[in-house]
């Protein structure tokens, strides 16, 4: 018999497996066109694995959502953190480094996934309300000690982050604008926020 300790990491790895290999076949062939046959054959797991560990491709969708956000919140604040200048410097390297992550994949793909999001409320919370992991790298920015984080400065990295997910939205819609722009306008959101705040 499996310690519960190594059965818990296979569980682990092999649903890290699943949504790498759901990742790559969105990606390549469209969400609406990969099957769940086939992501079970690109993770190397049978079919009936891949419904041990979500109910449908959408929850697949929505897992590699979160996934990818995780990834792209640690990548922005690890470069932020060493960037010279005040935090209004490193919450503008963040935004960058983190909307240029979206980059990588085809817009239509993260606008799937962001709709299969919504559809699921309580997983939508994970990314859009103050207790949100993904601000605690914003909150840690804005030069605060995590310990010592007050429901004012959750709020404000709420709102930074919402300026972000603003830009970010507005670039996966808008067929003809580049991540440039989409950075440019993060910056100013940004900016516009942490001066009013000062006043």
């Amino acid at each position: 018999m499996t310690p519960p300790g190594l059965r818990e990491k296979k569980k682990r790895r092999t649903e890290a497996s699943i949504v790498e290999a759901a990742l790559t076949l969105f990606n390549e062939r469209g969400f609406r066109a990969a099957t769940m046959e086939e992501v079970a054959e690109r993770a190397e797991a049978a079919v009936g694995t891949l419904y041990n560990y979500f109910e449908s491709k959408s929850h697949i969708l929505v897992a590699v959502l979160l996934n990818e956000t995780e990834k792209y919140t640690q990548e922005a604040a690890l470069k932020a953190a060493g960037v010279e200048g005040g935090r209004l410097s490193r919450l503008n390297a963040y935004s960058d480094v983190y909307l240029s992550q979206y980059s990588a994949y085809d817009k239509p793909l993260w606008c799937e996934m962001l709709s299969g999001l919504f559809k699921e409320p309580s997983r939508a919370a994970l990314l859009f309300n103050e207790s949100s992991a993904v601000l605690i790298p914003i909150t840690g920015l804005l030069g605060k000690n995590i310990k010592e984080v007050t429901t004012q400065i959750r709020h404000e990295a709420s709102i930074i982050h919402s300026n972000i997910m603003a830009s970010l939205l507005q670039y996966l819609t808008d067929e003809e604008m580049g991540i440039e722009e989409a950075q440019k306008n993060a910056r100013e959101l940004i900016r516009r926020t942490t001066v009013q705040r000062r006043k």
